[in-house]
């Protein structure tokens, strides 16, 4: 086993933003040293409860209003 973290897979990242994208995520190294990372942070750009509420969102400053 290669010395990297375990981090979660893509579809168990997907279930934890459904969640909260303020999840603490600890991933841990064969060797016991971790790594903290929020949820939101481990997957990006993600689609979470608020994209079904048509919500606009921001991204680069610039406002993104897809309900028109």
């Amino acid at each position: 086993m290669e010395n990297k973290y375990i981090t979660p897979c893509g579809m168990c990242r997907q279930s934890l933003v459904e969640f909260s994208t303020d999840i603490q995520v600890v991933m841990t190294k064969p060797d016991k040293t971790y790594m903290i990372m929020t949820s939101g942070e481990l997957l990006p750009h993600c689609f979470t409860p608020r994209d079904l509420n048509n919500e606009p969102r921001i991204s680069n400053g610039t406002v993104n209003n897809t309900d028109k």
